[in-house]
């Protein structure tokens, strides 16, 4: 049977009409900065992914940093033993501190997602600020490390006797910042966890312990304490965020029990 022509306008009318309503920015929206939101909104990852995923590449890109890196020389070295090690290892080195650096933007990553996850209790607000202020300054001594490791690495050839023996020593002796900013990110990270009980208490004290631990001569260990940590850590959020979602429907309400 025909459509009449009355008919068909209309259709044409409603179809537009809701065009227009979803093409629509919500209120407080300008239209570019909707479509930007909107188009990353569909690309994103489920928030049960992105931290185990980022904790995964941390521990990985660090422990392949580690193991690239040759032992470099001791502060004590002379500035022509310092160039002739890098002469030899620069290429080692190099790909050492670029997996190291991307290491660094992963534990970045793992320390949001965590924040993020604690936020539900209010209580943690306080060692949360402080956790990600820690992680901020655990990642710049990090990048100390691979920035100045680099900078020998690159040209070796072109420092001089001085030049080399200083930057070689920065690059054994400047771990302040990092050893502090363990600490502290740990030591913050075990009282959220406690306070929040959102995580198992084990993983709370473990973690105040890797910071007691990291301001000890003990440091380095207390440093790949804690990648393991942060590996079982984000898995125990991973399985309780799946688990939350099995208890609630598709828009966040429990669901009903049988």
């Amino acid at each position: 049977m025909p459509y009449s022509a009355q008919h068909v306008a209309g259709l044409r009318s409603t179809r537009a009409t809701r065009n227009d309503r979803d093409a629509a920015p919500p209120r407080g929206e300008t239209p570019g900065s909707y479509s930007v939101s909107a188009w990353a909104r569909r690309i994103q990852l489920p928030g049960s992914i992105v931290t185990p995923l980022s904790a995964l590449l941390f521990a990985g890109l660090t422990l392949a940093w580690i193991a690239t890196a040759s032992r470099t020389p001791g502060s004590r070295a002379t500035g022509a033993n310092v160039a002739a090690f890098y002469e030899v290892h620069r290429h080692s080195q190099r790909i050492g501190d670029v997996l190291g650096t991307l290491g660094i933007v992963c534990f970045l990553v793992f320390a949001g997602g965590l924040r993020s996850y604690l936020r539900q209790q209010r209580r943690t607000d306080a060692a949360g600020g402080v956790m990600l202020a820690a992680a901020s300054v655990l990642a710049v001594g990090l990048a100390l490390f691979t920035g100045i490791d680099y900078a020998l690495a690159d040209a070796p050839g072109r420092l001089g006797p001085g030049a080399a023996q200083a930057l070689n020593l920065l690059n054994q002796d400047l771990f302040g910042p990092a050893v502090v900013g363990a600490a502290v990110f740990a030591l913050a990270s075990g009282v959220s966890i406690l306070r929040s009980r959102l995580l198992p208490t084990w993983v709370g004290a473990a973690a105040l312990l890797i910071g007691v631990i990291a301001l000890t001569p003990a440091a380095r260990i207390a440093f790949l304490a804690l990648i393991g940590w942060a590996i079982i850590t984000a898995a125990a959020i991973h399985f309780d965020t799946v688990h939350a979602s099995h208890r609630t429907g598709p828009t966040g309400t429990p669901l009903a029990e049988k």
